[in-house]
């Protein structure tokens, strides 16, 4: 089965158990991480400097994380048009809260405990930047608080 655009077959789909899933962007996944760890691992005191030979991979990895992302997104809005003949936003975006927020939320609260026990040091505005999803607009944001900036980014942009 595929989906059609009008114009043509835009997007085969397997009838697996797990159609929604491309086992071909494991692989890219997959090395988007490994690009973005060995990035951060490379600059990390006692850990050997890496020179791939690519400039900052790790900044590679996560746009390559990011243009899968934004692939995939595309495609099911493209399928639910298929299917409904529309997109409801208000639904993509609750799934989407179902999907990221638990884990930011539980990040969050690692860091306040680590905040609470005094082991990083963060400013009040830090949190309520973090709770809010809106950390990619403070400028000056604290390094733990950072790697929260890409989900709200790519919200605004997907």
């Amino acid at each position: 089965m595929s989906i059609s655009t009008g114009t043509g077959t835009l997007l085969p789909q397997n009838k697996s158990a797990k159609s929604d899933h491309l086992p071909s962007l494991d692989g890219l996944r997959a090395i988007s991480i490994a690009l973005v760890l060995l990035g951060h691992l490379s600059a990390t005191r006692g850990f050997v400097r890496l020179d791939l030979g690519i400039g900052d991979y790790a900044h590679l990895g996560v746009v390559v994380f990011f243009v899968i992302s934004a692939f995939l997104i595309t495609r099911l809005m493209l399928s639910e048009r298929a299917k409904s003949g529309h997109v409801s936003l208000k639904l993509f975006y609750a799934r989407r809260a179902l999907r990221l927020f638990p884990a930011a939320y539980a990040f969050i609260a690692c860091v306040g405990l680590l905040w609470w026990a005094g082991i990083v040091h963060l400013q009040p505005r830090d949190f309520w930047h973090a709770v809010t999803y809106t950390t990619n607009y403070l400028p000056g944001r604290s390094w733990q608080f950072g790697h929260l900036c890409p989900f709200p980014s790519r919200s605004s942009f997907t």
